[in-house]
């Protein structure tokens, strides 16, 4: 991540995750978070307002000449992303990222 960013362990945020939260859903800015362990898993906690913000500019790029294209490459990465995690944590699956029409494929439910 970018140096405007900061990087805590599951502890750190489990102590201060209240402060965090109000941190985060106040202005912008991610907060990425890595186990204690070894094994280098890590999420990133955004603002809803961010992550708003992204998706809608995802729909703009599909919506763009040659945009269709992308967003379906970017809906079998991320169909291939869910599937993994589905299988490593055993996830029952009811369907993923399934296109709405337009190639956005911005409904995910597991």
């Amino acid at each position: 991540m970018s140096d405007s960013h900061q990087s805590l362990n599951l502890e750190q945020v489990r102590r201060d995750l209240h402060l965090l939260h109000q941190r985060i859903c106040s202005g912008w800015g991610r907060i990425e978070i890595s186990t204690t362990d070894s094994s280098g898993d890590c999420c990133v906690l955004i603002s809803k307002a961010e992550l708003e913000t992204m998706e809608k500019a995802l729909e703009i790029l599909c919506e763009m000449p040659g945009g269709k294209e992308v967003c379906e490459g970017l809906t079998r990465i991320a169909a291939e992303s869910v599937r993994h995690f589905a299988d490593q944590f055993e996830v029952p699956r009811v369907g993923f990222l399934q296109a709405d029409g337009d190639g956005a494929g911005s409904n995910v439910s597991f």
